[in-house]
């Protein structure tokens, strides 16, 4: 029956990536739009990494794929994955520039904090998928967002505190 939609497996997989991506990204844009100079950070970015571990969670067949086994899907679908990575990376770094720039978080180096928060996401999430990490869920998500918020220069107070 899939193969009336889509003309190969290829093709299946590769709408699976973008269904997975576009949910990504609409995080993403959500974080930006919330981040406001009025407004503490903290509790945003502790949001957007609960629905990044929702996301990973609701599929997480293609997330192991992306997490585990990353490039072993074809050149095709390797050129995919990794414009849309380039194009999540965009949109976060273009996010904490904005917060920097604002003085919501100390300086750093927006493209370099983008890709610690989210190589610490994904390993973390991959850990507790896999069984090695013990935890609820939601408590793993705290735990990762709080030490990520105090890695981007917000102080303890922010970090601990709680939604």
């Amino acid at each position: 029956t899939f193969y009336l939609y889509f003309e190969d497996k290829e093709s299946l997989f590769g709408a699976l990536v973008d269904e997975f991506f576009g949910r990504i990204r609409e995080t993403l844009v959500w974080v930006f739009e919330n981040v406001d100079p009025k407004k503490p950070i903290a509790a945003v970015f502790r949001e957007e990494t609960r629905q990044f571990f929702r996301i990973f969670n609701e599929s997480k067949d293609l997330a192991h794929v992306f997490l585990r086994d990353g490039k072993s899907t074809g050149p095709r679908i390797d050129a995919k994955i990794n414009d849309h990575y380039r194009e999540i990376l965009k949109i976060s770094s273009d996010t904490l520039k904005f917060a920097v720039d604002f003085g919501l978080l100390s300086q750093l180096d927006p493209q370099i904090a983008t890709i610690c928060i989210f190589g610490a996401i994904e390993k973390v999430y991959e850990l507790w998928v896999r069984g090695e990490l013990k935890g609820q869920q939601e408590q793993i998500a705290n735990e990762t967002a709080s030490f990520l918020i105090r890695g981007c220069g917000l102080d303890a107070q922010h970090a601990a505190s709680r939604p």
